[in-house]
Formats: C-alpha cells, structure tokens, sequence
C-alpha cells in the first residue's frame, strides 16, 4: 500500500469524536462500522493511525488529553490501565475487539488487512519485525523522548509533572547540548547505531528487506522525530 506520513494520516482521515462514550455508546460498539482510535496526538497513537492509513481501514477518534482519559469511569471501562491508545475494532460475528498497546495495535492492523504484505507471510519475518517494534520501544523512546521534549518544548521529562529543563552544555565551547534532561545526546545517537548497523549489513532498505512493513513503524515514528 501507499506510504503515507503519520502526520498526514492524522490531519486528513481523522474526525474526532465530541465526547467520551458514555455506557449507552458502549454498548452501540458491537455495531459500529468504524474502528474507533482513543488518544491525542503522541507517538504511541501516531503508530496506530499509521498503520491505518497505510492499510486504508476507515477510523474514528477520539481526541482527549490522556491526563482526562485516565480519570474517565468510560474509557476505564474500554482500558482499565487508562493508557493510549486504545483501539476498538468491529466484531466480525461478535462483540467488538478491544486493544490498548501500541505496538499490539500495529501488529494487529496489518496482520488483519494486510496479511504478506505489511505483515509478513513467515513466522521468522514476523519474529524479527516484533524484535524491531520492541526495539524502538525499549531502547529508542528512553533516549530520545527526553531530549525531544526538552529541546523543542523547552520542558523537563517527564513533561507535566513540574520538572525542570535540564540541558547541559558542551565543554569543549561549541555551545550545543551535550545532555538533556539527564541523557547524553551521544547515548541516544549510540542507540540509533544499531539500526543503521542492520540496516547496512543486509544492504536493506527497510527493517525487513526492500519493502516498507509493520516493523518499521516504531522506528519510524521516532526518526521523525529527529528531523
């Protein structure tokens, strides 16, 4: 399918929705046509939407702060962790399928809709695209998020819970950050080292070859980031 960038997908396919679902709205949900997407813009929900667009799944939103989705009696009832995103996918003959980790969201989309082509045909190409989503989770989101949000928010990390910016300068006098909000600009790119590695060793254009897949929409999502 066709490419398109998160921030397309999120401008020119979503609607967002008024309201929280009250519990009447929840029990519509076995007959709604659309997938419903809860969650504001972060990258976590970008991943989701992406694999959407990508896929051509039409979707709702539903757009509010996460700070608003954690105390909600509603959402609680979709998410009891009170995470984003949440998905909620039509029930095919059934009640509707409920998922509320990112990555699971992604795996799920592409597998659903488009088997062997954005979800790989062979248990292998499956196991080395999960390593790769977990991958941008476990070692890239730690690195970069601080330093992202620190220098183009100007906030401390974790934002909204009343740290400060913390940015140490380079010695040497070129004035650059050297360390933002506690992690070292070189530790972050040092992460990014290993996917320029694997990508290298197998002259690949993507994680898992020469065609774009579910495995490179973490990794994505975050070199976005950087540009």
């Amino acid at each position: 399918g066709k490419r398109a960038k998160p921030s397309r997908g999120i401008k020119q396919r979503s609607r967002a929705m008024a309201n929280f679902a009250s519990p009447a709205e929840l029990a519509r949900l076995r007959d709604h046509e659309k997938v419903l997407v809860y969650g504001e813009n972060t990258s976590r929900v970008t991943k989701a939407l992406w694999m959407l667009e990508e896929t051509g799944v039409p979707y709702e939103r539903v757009v509010k702060p996460t700070t608003e989705f954690r105390t909600s009696p509603d959402y609680l009832r979709l998410n009891p962790k009170g995470t984003v995103p949440t998905a909620v996918f039509p029930g095919d003959d059934g009640p509707p399928l409920v998922l509320n980790e990112s990555n699971t969201i992604t795996s799920y989309v592409a597998s659903k809709y488009s088997p062997g082509v954005l979800y790989p045909a062979s248990p292998e190409q499956v196991a080395t695209g999960w390593q790769w989503l977990e991958w941008g989770e476990s070692s890239v989101q730690p690195t970069l998020a601080p330093v992202w949000i620190g220098l183009t928010r100007g906030d401390g990390y974790p934002p909204g819970r009343g740290n400060q910016l913390q940015v140490d300068r380079d010695p040497g006098g070129s004035g650059s950050p050297a360390r933002v909000n506690g992690v070292a600009i070189a530790d972050m790119m040092c992460v990014w080292a290993a996917l320029e590695a694997h990508l290298a060793a197998g002259e690949r254009r993507f994680i898992l070859g020469d065609n774009f897949t579910f495995a490179d929409v973490t990794a994505g999502i975050h070199a976005n980031r950087l540009f």
